[in-house]
């Protein structure tokens, strides 16, 4: 293929100064917003009229009201591309000072200094700073600039090679309601349209993976993500006579030092790896000060993967959690025969034993003393007291603890369920897409461009394909969450789409992203003369290459 390079950076920045100066922090229902500025972006200049659809379609069920942007621009082919990019940001409370600034970037150039501290900026007019300059809208405004170059030739009488489909989603940063959305209506798209999908294009951010590293990736596939909850159950006592309880606390505490941080829990996959796992979350379940010892606590574990199943790594954290908690009930044996000066008295019984359970194995505990549907009946009446907007996490503690109620089983104990959400991971798949960003990552070598596997941070990438291998019979199994058939949209409750995930028919997935520094952080910046004019470039060549390999 031969491609001359067109002239992006001013599109580019236009856009995404345009939708950084809307404030979409997520969730919320000013993320609505942004999605009728996205549309209004593809429109301007009377380019509207090339695209058989720009509009935005509601997310069905969302407690914020929120929709998606979506266009699509009808090519000489039903082979289609699909351009993929979020509206959302994380909050603004991080810029102190300067938070009515956080959606100028033309104001915040003038606090570089503050919002970066002694960190050095070469060429300060190359980085455009902002919440969300850098995660996503950049890329965003990439897959805009990109189509409306295509719309402005479908309007001069020649239509794109291939189909273009943009769809611009909120809620990316808590728990992707806007793309899982999005797959229902992709497959609902291609069979009405009689479209096939040969490739997705996500333009989310990369970064440095450490200081001066040159590499700037395209990524072709992406990270997993799974979240184990631990419910762990002690027995009260009153601290004048600990040996007559068990701290709730000291079992979670040496729970979470055996699996945070651990680095035989890292995935490990064709020479890329994970982090390790570690603690989003830590806490006993007493609400207020007294001289009584915790009698539950709870915790929950960030565990990304690139090939490990919800089936294995339960069956890993158990066999951890089972073993810290025979080392402290073995410890506090010890010590209570020791400090009573009698190494042949006798043991408590919360002393000599405890199991680490899964949830399933509690459920069926449970279903065997009082009958499946008192359990169903019971669950389904704590799930009713969790409003839609609680915390999915709290929700989830909440059923686990009934559950184990019911099951009346002996403390100490601990019972791992798994809480959303849940990220599939993507293999790269081999096909023309793999080809296409394979020869385009070639031409731009010199810019440090090159290919890898894994994108590494959580994205909606992960809902817009599903590897064969990924099995789901233990995530769905173990999470109380999980609804199946129409989820009730006033309670809590948690599912995914995975049918019409694999009805989308999406061949492979990419991730051709922008560039910068602090995603997340108040000096987010992105560096403007590769994201606004190489990764546009990329794009486009990717989309030209799938042309000619598809045709």
């Amino acid at each position: 293929m031969t491609t001359g390079s067109l002239d992006w950076f001013a599109e580019v920045r236009a856009c995404t100064e345009a939708l950084v100066n809307v404030r979409s922090v997520s969730p919320s229902a000013d993320e609505s917003a942004v999605v009728q500025t996205v549309g209004e972006l593809l429109r301007r200049d009377g380019l509207g009229a090339a695209y058989a659809v720009c509009d935005h379609v509601a997310i069905p069920g969302d407690p914020f009201g929120r929709c998606n942007a979506v266009a699509y621009l009808p090519g000489q082919q039903r082979a289609t591309v699909v351009l993929l990019g979020h509206t959302d940001t994380v909050g603004t409370e991080d810029y102190g000072a300067l938070e009515s600034l956080a959606t100028d970037p033309a104001a915040l150039a003038a606090h570089a200094h503050d919002l970066i501290g002694d960190d050095s900026v070469a060429e300060p007019a190359d980085w455009l700073f902002g919440r969300g300059a850098l995660d996503m809208k950049s890329g965003v405004a990439v897959n805009i600039a990109v189509m409306r170059h295509f719309a402005r030739q479908a309007l001069a009488g020649t239509p794109p090679p291939v189909s273009l489909i943009l769809l611009a989603t909120p809620d990316e940063e808590t728990q992707s309601a806007g793309a899982l959305a999005a797959t229902g209506w992709l497959a609902d798209f291609r069979r009405q349209h009689d479209l096939r999908y040969v490739g997705l294009i996500n333009t989310d951010y990369v970064a440095p993976r450490y200081p001066g590293d040159p590499e700037r990736p395209i990524y072709t596939g992406s990270v997993g993500k799974l979240l184990p909850l631990f419910y762990v159950v002690g027995k009260a006592t009153h601290v004048g006579d600990p040996y007559d309880g068990v701290d709730a606390n000291l079992l979670s505490a040496e729970m979470v030092r055996d699996l945070s941080m651990n680095p035989l829990l890292v995935d490990h996959v064709r020479g890329e790896q994970t982090p390790p796992p570690v603690t989003l979350h830590l806490a006993d379940l007493k609400t207020s000060y007294n001289v009584q010892t915790a009698f539950a606590a709870w915790f929950y574990l960030n565990v990304l993967t690139l090939s490990t199943t919800p089936e294995h790594l339960l069956a890993t954290v158990q066999r951890t959690a089972q073993r810290s908690l025979n080392r402290v009930l073995g410890r506090l044996g010890k010590d209570y025969r020791a400090l009573r000066r009698d190494l042949a008295a006798p043991l408590p019984p919360h002393l000599l034993s405890g199991a680490a359970y899964t949830y399933q194995d509690v459920r069926r505990l449970a279903e065997e003393r009082v009958g499946a549907a008192t359990v169903a009946r019971e669950l389904a009446a704590v799930r009713q007291e969790c409003p839609a907007r609680m915390d999915s996490r709290e929700a989830t503690l909440r059923l686990v603890a009934a559950l184990w109620q019911l099951s009346a089983r002996p403390a100490p104990a601990v019972v791992i369920a798994f809480a959303p959400p849940y990220y599939p991971h993507i293999a790269q798949q081999p096909g023309p897409l793999l080809e296409a960003v394979r020869a385009v990552a070639a031409r731009h070598a010199d810019q440090g461009v090159v290919l890898r596997e894994f994108f590494p941070l959580l994205s909606d990438l992960s809902y817009m394909r599903l590897d064969a291998a990924n099995r789901t019979e233990a995530l769905i199994a173990n999470m109380p969450l999980w609804t199946d058939g129409t989820p009730d949209p006033t309670v809590a409750g948690y599912s995914l789409p995975f049918a019409t995930i694999h009805d989308a028919q999406i061949a492979g997935v990419v991730n051709i992203g922008v560039y910068g520094y602090g995603g997340h952080q108040r000096g987010e910046r992105v560096y403007m003369p590769y994201s606004f004019q190489t990764v546009p470039q990329m794009v486009y060549e990717t989309i030209l290459s799938l042309t000619e390999d598809v045709v």
